[in-house]
C-alpha cells in the first residue's frame, strides 16, 4: 500500500480524493454490481447515487422481481412528470407502496344485534335488546367479572333487574 497505514488514506491519494469518501465509493461499486441485475434498459436510468441505494434496498430486501416493477413504475410516473428519470423519493415511495399489505376490507360486524327497524313496537324492540343483554352477560361475564360480580349474579337468572 505504498508506505501508508491505512486502506482510506492509500486509496485517497491514488483516486485523488479525500479519505472519507473511499468507503462511499467502496459501497456505491456494490450498488452498481447489485442494480446489474435489472438488466440495461432499466440500469441505465440509475445515475444518482441516491437512486441506487434505494434500488440496491428494494432488490436486497423484496427482490429482484418487485425492484423490477419499482423501476417501471418509477419511469412511467417520471415521465408523467416530464422528468428523464425517476428520483429517489419516488422510487423509495413506490417500493414502500408495494411493500405494504393491503388489508381487504372487512364487513363490518357487531357483537350486538343492529338497532330495531323501526316497524317494530317498543315492547318488541325492548325484548329484543333484553335478550341481546342477557346473551352478552352470559358469554362475559363469567370471563370478565370480578369475583364480587359473578356471585351476585348468575347466567340463568338475574338478582335484581334494576341492578343491571
Amino acid at each position: 500500500m505504498g508506505g501508508q497505514s491505512n486502506f482510506a488514506v492509500w486509496a485517497a491519494g491514488i483516486l485523488g480524493i479525500q479519505p472519507k469518501y473511499v468507503f462511499g465509493l467502496l459501497k456505491d461499486a456494490a450498488r452498481i454490481r447489485a442494480i446489474s441485475g435489472l438488466g440495461p434498459d432499466l440500469a441505465q436510468h440509475l445515475t444518482r447515487a441516491s437512486a441506487r441505494k434505494v434500488m440496491a434496498e428494494v432488490i436486497d430486501k423484496q427482490g429482484l422481481e418487485a425492484a423490477q416493477l419499482v423501476m417501471n413504475e418509477g419511469l412511467t410516473q417520471a415521465a408523467e412528470q416530464g422528468l428523464k428519470r425517476p428520483t429517489a423519493a419516488q422510487l423509495e415511495a413506490i417500493a414502500k407502496d408495494l411493500a405494504t399489505p393491503v388489508i381487504p376490507a372487512q364487513e363490518q360486524r357487531s357483537e350486538v344485534s343492529e338497532a330495531p327497524a323501526p316497524e317494530l313496537s317498543a315492547a318488541a324492540a325492548t325484548a329484543s335488546l333484553e335478550r341481546t343483554v342477557t346473551a352478552l352477560k352470559e358469554r362475559v361475564y363469567p370471563a370478565l367479572a370480578p369475583a364480587s360480580v359473578r356471585t351476585r349474579w348468575t347466567p340463568t337468572r338475574p338478582r335484581s333487574a334494576s341492578r343491571w
